[in-house]
């Protein structure tokens, strides 16, 4: 019978299999434990919440923003339209003295 001698574990090779052991097993958390990693995840959504509701707020205004130029522009355009003097007539209603502007339709 032939015995074998043992060889030292060497370092490197105990912590690699102390690393392996180490993802096999799970981690059980303390109950502490659990709530900060709740409270961080929370918080995390929130953040994330906060930063989708800026990016809308300001996605809305700007939308508002070019709806009223868009509605300042058409305004101007109209203004100018009936503006001119060739499309105004004034008239005088016959049951009073004040005259009364309009537009003659095409």
């Amino acid at each position: 019978m032939l015995l074998q001698r043992r060889v030292p574990i060497s370092c490197v090779s105990c912590k690699q299999e102390m690393l392996m052991i180490a993802h096999v097993q799970p981690k059980f958390l303390t109950k502490e434990e659990r709530a900060k990693i709740a409270i961080a995840k929370r918080s995390a959504e929130l953040k994330e919440q906060r930063e989708r509701n800026e990016r809308s707020r300001m996605d809305r205004e700007a939308l508002e923003r070019e709806a009223l130029e868009v509605r300042q522009r058409e305004q101007e355009k109209e203004r100018a339209r009936y503006s001119s003097t060739a499309d105004r007539r004034t008239i005088f209603s016959h049951s009073d003295s004040h005259c009364i502007d309009f537009v003659l339709c095409r």
